[in-house]
């Protein structure tokens, strides 16, 4: 018996590690974030999103405390097409956003990383609401329906995050196959030797693997995305018109508050900067009443971000091209809390653009669903 434990030890090991042996990484708090056709129309409680890494789907729902009673009126989908165009694990290397070569040997050497690597997390999403969106002396509602997409362009990592990384994933990929997870798939091929092997980590989960799912919910040092959303309103029992449409662009950087070189980084200072082109299909004119225009907006937030609550500020000023509307300025607490992975509170109060009445008093509730897994794939 003894000598065929180690027989089974000696020459099963290579087999499995042909299969991808290493514990999946799952990946850790991934975002919820709020939805770009919301921010279009100025209903999200932040218009300046920080970019993040989505979930494969997002619903979201939000109430306002202007007045209105019941059951809240806005929703919102978003979904990144990444989780669903491919099934099963995800590329290791790829997700991480490492740039490898291969050696003789067949193994990978990590060489760098990927700056536009998160380009592959683009999401699309759609919003609903009814609200008075008419900046008019009427108070009817109006039917919202919005279309959004978003997209990080470029997110560069510190070199000490990237080292630490980088370690972690050569340790995890190089690892050898553990004794128990040989003598369970011995004497298995294909298919079964697969599921064995993916049996055995849901039962044992690889130290090495979460080591890695806690080094990526680091933020970077820098990160750009760009956003962009086209929201239709219903004027009429069967008229709709289009309201608005916009793209903006974010550029945000997180500065640790707690730098270790032993455990990942989790409080940040957050500073963003945001611009916006709009066209506004009901925009108010002093002179003209309700006039079509377009504007722009530039604005930035402040953020202190504490393991799972965030508090911040946000300022943006909004110009107009027709001269005879005057400029406007929002000006807005935010705060949200993560009441477990993908579900979010978030709370805003202060004065939206408009008049001098238009206050912003928002609450939303935000969750994430599915978030796929990642493994040292082919």
């Amino acid at each position: 018996m003894k000598r065929l434990l180690l027989f089974l030890l000696l020459t099963l090991p290579v087999a499995v590690a042909a299969q991808n042996s290493a514990g999946p990484v799952q990946p850790k708090d991934l975002a919820a974030p709020r939805s770009p056709g919301f921010q279009l129309i100025d209903l999200s409680p932040t218009n300046i999103e920080a970019p993040t890494t989505p979930k494969a789907l997002v619903l979201g729902i939000l109430q306002t405390f202007d007045g209105s009673t019941g059951w809240p009126q806005s929703y919102s989908m978003e979904t990144s097409p990444y989780w669903w165009v491919k099934s099963g694990d995800h590329n290791a290397y790829k997700y991480l956003g490492l740039k490898t070569t291969k050696l003789p040997s067949g193994a990978l050497k990590v060489t760098g990383q990927d700056i536009f690597s998160g380009l592959k997390f683009a999401s699309v999403s759609a919003s609903f609401t009814s609200k008075d969106m008419l900046p008019d002396t009427a108070s009817t509602t109006q039917k919202v329906f919005s279309a959004g997409v978003r997209a990080n362009i470029i997110r560069w990592y510190r070199a000490k995050h990237f080292d630490r990384l980088n370690k972690a994933v050569n340790d995890w990929a190089s690892q050898p196959p553990p004794a128990k997870l040989v003598l369970a798939t011995a004497g298995k091929t294909g298919d079964e030797l697969k599921q064995a092997i993916t049996k055995y980590w849901e039962e044992n989960p690889d130290q090495l693997a979460a080591n890695i799912a806690d080094l990526m919910t680091e933020k970077p040092l820098i990160s750009w995305d760009i956003a962009g959303a086209y929201a239709t309103y219903g004027v009429g029992d069967s008229t709709w018109k289009t309201g608005r449409a916009g793209v903006w662009t974010t550029v945000a950087s997180y500065i640790p508050l707690n730098p270790s070189d032993k455990k990942p980084t989790t409080n940040y200072l957050d500073v963003l900067v945001n611009a916006r082109y709009m066209y506004d299909g009901y925009a108010l004119s002093p002179k003209s009443g309700l006039v079509k225009s377009n504007n722009i907006d530039v604005g930035g937030k402040v953020a202190f971000e504490f393991n799972q609550f965030s508090i911040g500020y946000e300022f943006m000023y909004r110009h107009y091209f027709l001269d005879e509307i005057d400029e406007q300025y929002r000006n807005v607490g935010v705060i949200s809390y993560k009441i477990r992975d993908g579900l979010y509170i978030n709370g805003a109060f202060g004065k939206n653009f408009g008049d001098k009445h238009s206050i912003v008093s928002l609450f939303g509730i935000n969750w994430g669903l599915g978030s796929g897994k990642a493994s040292l794939g082919e």
